[in-house]
């Protein structure tokens, strides 16, 4: 369970597909094109504010698909 809770981790496991300049900011908790693959959605940032999504599920961490994982007005994505 905490590899699912830990927000440091999850950041963490997401930096590891970062670009160079990308940061791990945000992580929220949502899914990847279908309800049944639920998943942080961490948000990586350069620093000219360009922005990628990557999912991260326990161990797993791959880059979002799904319109469902795409950046929210909420969060200035």
């Amino acid at each position: 369970a905490a590899l699912w809770l830990d927000e440091e981790g999850i950041r963490q496991r997401a930096q590891a597909l970062a670009r160079p300049g990308e940061i791990a900011t945000a992580a929220r908790l949502s899914y990847d094109q279908v309800p049944n693959r639920i998943a942080w959605i961490v948000h990586l940032r350069t620093p000219l504010g360009e922005e990628r999504l990557i999912c991260v599920a326990g161990q797993s961490v791959w880059p979002a698909t799904g319109a469902d994982a795409a950046p929210d007005s909420t969060d200035g994505g």
